[in-house]
């Protein structure tokens, strides 16, 4: 897919004194953060182990190297010192592709955590892929001005990918870069250029100790992939004017770190500028497709325009009100303008709409309902999306929806005001009283009934109560 991005971040904003482009995101504590962590890999926790019989089945094909190997194409671009052990040889499946990585670790036995290597070597061709050492045994005495660590990152660059860093351009930090005391790391990212168009997917980064040059974190992130002909792209007059129109240029206050005005302690400073009012979108859409306009979102899959559903057969009911600011949000647009109120609440609804609820712009595919709500620690049971949901489930979901699952989870301190509270499972009571007690789910009249099947109007009652409670 090719696309038009808002700038290299999508954080461009204009001064609305100066009228100068200015930067009011970038922040250095993320350096660490960028470059993977000091003590790991990005990337490395998204691993898969292979099992011992898909391991000999890898290792044993002749596309792939053997763990020996891999060590040694690590030794040859990285010093790994003689006092640390290899603690960890494992190979594995990175992510969804067919990428297989050797996963390697050097610690100090004698004492484990105070010094380590790690790194990551691609299993068929040998590259390496990922390496971080441990930052404190770095002892240097020398110091590096930004720009000769620049330099003595590209002159490790072009030797161990000579090709690929020549596809590549540097990505300049956006605003002056301060360093906290002491810091002598700097990160450098290299973004790949194809046909003369940036691929901020791919790129090569790493972290240089000012000290002693030496390298701390590298990265490579690279695909074989085909790439679209840029022919036929709307030019960019024409895509300027597709994002203003829904997303124009609004006086603002944003916070950004001012390097003319820095104030007493060089913090942050609250600056005016012109910056993109979000409009039909709730999420910044930084990105247009280049040949249809389409507005993308971060993954760069279309926004939807969100819809808002005014029911025609919701007149005179008790939760008219609710149906109506759920609509409004759309929410529970299954049928359209009509919203069945006293049909039972499937989990397929019940989940969709709190995805909804709390990304209005996501479409969740019903295969990845579960997954995501487990993901998001508000399912912990095994559901089925067909199931009626009962009063009591219906609780235990909405609290967690609500962030106070910890809280729901203490014993010995709930009760209900009904005479059969014992109705409720020991391990729901917190649950279920909390969501009583905020009127969320709420029981019945003369008796809370936890099987009582919920009812898209009472779904949409919990719904717009949480919201607001939240």
């Amino acid at each position: 897919m090719l696309v038009y991005r808002v700038g290299a971040h999508g954080s461009v904003a204009i001064d609305a004194f100066s009228g100068q482009p200015v930067n009011y995101w970038f922040n250095n504590e993320n350096l660490y953060d960028r470059a993977g962590g000091m003590g790991g890999m990005g990337g490395m926790e998204k691993n898969s182990s292979l099992s011992p019989e898909e391991q000999q089945e890898v290792s044993s094909s002749s596309q792939a190297i053997s763990s020996e190997q891999a060590v040694q194409a690590v030794k040859k671009w990285f010093d790994v010192p003689a006092t640390l052990s290899l603690v960890q040889s494992s190979l594995v499946s990175e992510g969804n592709s067919n990428l297989h990585v050797w996963n390697l670790s050097w610690q100090n036995e004698g004492s484990p955590g105070s010094s380590y290597v790690n790194a990551r070597v691609n299993a068929r061709s040998g590259e390496v892929i990922g390496f971080s050492q441990d930052w404190s045994r770095q002892t240097g005495s020398a110091s590096l001005s930004d720009e000769e660590a620049r330099q003595a990152a590209e002159d490790f660059l072009k030797q161990i990918q000579p090709g690929r860093f020549q596809e590549t351009a540097y990505e300049a930090p956006q605003g002056q870069q301060t360093y906290r005391k002491g810091d002598s790391l700097r990160y450098f990212n290299y973004y790949r250029v194809v046909n003369g168009l940036p691929f901020p997917s791919n790129y090569i980064n790493l972290t240089i100790d000012t000290q002693d040059k030496a390298v701390i974190t590298y990265e490579l992130n690279w695909t074989d992939v085909s790439f679209p002909s840029s022919a036929g792209v709307l030019n960019k007059p024409d895509i300027s004017d597709l994002f203003l129109k829904d997303q124009p240029l609004t006086l603002s206050y944003v916070v950004r770190q001012d390097p003319g005005k820095p104030g007493l302690t060089g913090q942050e400073q609250i600056g005016l500028v012109y910056k993109p009012l979000y409009g039909a979108y709730s999420t910044r859409a930084d990105k247009l497709d280049a040949i249809s306009g389409q507005p993308l979102d971060w993954q760069g899959a279309p926004i939807v325009v969100k819809r808002a559903f005014t029911f025609n057969d919701v007149e005179g009911h008790p939760a008219r009100e609710d149906i109506n600011a759920a609509g409004q949000a759309g929410l529970f647009g299954e049928y359209g303008n009509s919203f069945h109120p006293e049909e039972g609440l499937t989990m397929q609804c019940l989940l969709t709409n709190l995805l909804k609820a709390r990304d209005p712009y996501l479409e969740p595919k019903p295969d990845d309902l579960i997954r995501e709500a487990r993901s998001r620690g508000w399912i912990k049971e095994q559901l089925q999306l067909a199931q009626l949901v009962d009063r009591e489930t219906m609780a235990r979901i909405m609290v967690r929806f609500i962030g106070l699952d910890r809280a729901a989870s203490a014993q010995g301190i709930y009760s209900l005001p009904y005479p059969e509270a014992q109705a409720v499972s020991a391990d729901s009571l917190g649950y279920v009283a909390l969501a009583h007690g905020l009127a969320i789910v709420k029981g019945g009249a003369d008796a809370y009934e936890p099987g009582h099947i919920m009812t898209r109007a009472e779904a949409a009652t919990a719904l717009v109560k949480a919201m607001k409670s939240n």
